[in-house]
């Protein structure tokens, strides 16, 4: 949850008047011993205080991608109030109906429009930039999310770790990625390195995993036991039919 939702959640439970924006200036204006500062003061509702509230956290330079993601989620969700997931649904339906020449539902047309002007204010993204670049961000791997919200790599080296779908190789490609700040077409190679390992295994490896099977036999506790020599067995013959079938 973001700190600007808890600071949401405090003020409609205690009904307190709160700074909303500049605590960071206000802060820099306190150890600098100023008497004075000026200020602005607005009655706002709720949902215009945390309005405010996300747009400035928006202005921080530190956010991360997802960081900055969930806030601007939050933001278009509390402007249409509706849920962040509804919020996707529309980006997504805008951009299948124009892909297939349609007209959008005119409510949906009116909260895509909405949408369209929110992300026009924050000034750093369209309504499509944000769903094709962003929005993918929120369903990567746990790992990836992690070293993402702990600014240990960029977003656009987190999509590519994430395409690796081996869950092994991933994790190790990322730790590998984030320790020695890999450049993403570094990143990009070491892919490629994996499907080809992935795509082409040697004759070599499986005669050793063959050989290395034969040896485990020899120390296996399954020649007392009839089921487990019944399914050795099944399986050696599967294995001498694909071999003599492999010579036909």
């Amino acid at each position: 949850m973001s700190a600007a939702r808890l600071w949401f959640q405090k003020r409609q439970t205690y009904g307190y008047s709160d700074m909303i924006a500049g605590e960071r200036r206000y802060r820099a204006a306190q150890e600098l011993k100023f008497s004075d500062v000026p200020i602005v003061s607005r009655e706002l509702d709720d949902q215009q205080a945390l309005q405010v509230a996300l747009i400035e956290n928006l202005q921080r330079e530190d956010l991360n991608a997802i960081e900055e993601t969930e806030a601007i989620l939050e933001l278009l969700s509390i402007t249409l109030n509706i849920s962040n997931d509804e919020v996707a649904s529309i980006l997504n339906r805008a951009n299948h109906a124009k892909n297939r020449g349609q007209e959008l539902e005119e409510n949906v047309f009116l909260q895509f429009k909405t949408i369209e002007s929110v992300l026009t204010g924050i000034g750093r993204f369209s309504a499509e930039s944000f769903r094709t670049s962003r929005l993918p961000l929120l369903n990567l791997p746990a790992e990836i999310l992690q070293a993402l919200r702990a600014g240990q790599i960029e977003f656009t080296k987190a999509r590519a770790i994430a395409r690796v779908k081996n869950e092994q190789q991933r994790q190790t490609l990322l730790k590998l990625a984030v320790s020695q700040d890999l450049s993403l077409s570094e990143i990009k190679q070491k892919i490629q390195e994996l499907n080809s390992s992935g795509q082409t295994i040697s004759h070599a490896s499986y005669v050793q995993r063959y050989s290395q099977i034969g040896q485990q036999l020899r120390k296996a506790d399954i020649w007392d036991n009839p089921n487990k020599r019944a399914k050795l067995d099944s399986l050696l013959s599967q294995i001498e039919d694909l071999v003599n079938k492999s010579d036909e």
